[in-house]
């Protein structure tokens, strides 16, 4: 019994050593998965926290990468912008060289210079002034005998020589406010008789259309062909002698001239008499009854014949027809 009841008390205390072994492991496993889960979570909130420092940095990193690529590209635009000012530089500086491009940007005013003779013109070129000249000069030489037997004593005479200024012309032509209205004086001086100067020409031509033109002032009359044209597009120094017999010479007129079709010219005029444009009503010379003129010319082949020769050289014939009248 004793035995028993030791063996018994025996095992008893042994499953009471065993259950306190067992409690004991429980609670020494159940600490240890604390301890983990405690280790877990400060490793979970170690991390974190470093995941968090890296992140950070990044961002700083980030910042500092985009602040970089804007000095970059800051940079690499200020170089394309100074590199376009350079060409842009260089393009205007070879565009002011060209003088017709500096007038074109800051056209003067009034502008000077020469075509066809010397002119003064607005920028707008609503006025032009242009001024010119034209002369003939002659030399006459007489060879005289040394022994005239017409003077008294018989006296030895030189020969003669000497220059003569047959004609000096100068010219005022232009427009003033529109090209339509255009106006000619030209001046007349020789040496032949009373060396004095005369006015050629004084009149002014304002275009309604090619068709149609006022003309008024002193010019030469629309009568004849050659005594119309300059000296300058004759073919021989003098004009002919029927053109001396039946030309009007310069008058005092006001009509209306133009081109129809450019084939048709006509001049129609009403002139203060005939041959004498220092006349006028008041004085009572040659002629203070008005004159009624007209000239007619069709242009059969080609253009308008500008003169007698045709130093152009045209390619095509050209012929003209025409009449004139005066009463």
């Amino acid at each position: 019994m004793k035995a028993s009841g030791y063996g018994y008390r025996l095992g008893t205390g042994g499953v009471a050593i065993l259950i306190v072994a067992c409690g004991v492991q429980a609670a020494w496993a159940q600490s240890r998965v604390e301890v983990a889960k405690a280790e877990d979570s400060r490793g979970v909130e170690l991390a974190g926290a470093r995941i968090e420092q890296l992140e950070a940095l990044l961002d700083a990193q980030q910042v500092k990468i985009q602040s970089l690529r804007d000095q970059i590209e800051s940079l690499e635009t200020q170089s394309t912008a100074a590199g376009r000012r350079a060409a842009v530089h260089k393009v205007v500086r070879e565009l002011m060289e060209d003088s017709s491009f500096r007038e074109s940007l800051y056209p003067d005013v009034q502008q000077v210079g020469y075509h066809k003779g010397f002119y003064i013109k607005s920028s707008d070129e609503t006025f032009l002034l242009t001024v010119s000249a034209y002369t003939r000069w002659r030399w006459t030489g007489q060879n005289r005998q040394t022994d005239n037997p017409r003077l008294q004593g018989r006296q030895k005479q030189d020969d003669i020589n000497g220059f003569e200024v047959e004609d000096l012309y100068f010219t005022f032509k232009g427009h003033i406010h529109t090209k339509d209205l255009t106006y000619r004086i030209t001046t007349e001086g020789d040496t032949d008789i009373s060396h004095d100067w005369r006015t050629y020409y004084a009149w002014i031509n304002y275009r309604f259309a090619d068709e149609v033109e006022f003309m008024a002032g002193l010019m030469k009359a629309p009568f004849g062909r050659q005594e119309t044209l300059s000296k300058s597009a004759l073919q021989f120094v003098d004009r002919s002698m029927a053109n001396e017999l039946f030309n009007l010479d310069r008058v005092i007129l006001a009509g209306f001239h133009g081109t129809l079709a450019k084939r048709l010219s006509y001049t129609l005029a009403v002139a203060n008499g005939i041959a004498n444009r220092s006349d006028s009503p008041s004085r009572e010379e040659l002629d203070t009854n008005f004159a009624y003129m007209g000239r007619l010319v069709a242009h059969v082949l080609g253009k308008e014949i500008k003169g007698e020769s045709d130093l152009a050289y045209s390619k095509d014939p050209q012929l003209e027809a025409g009449l004139s009248f005066v009463y």
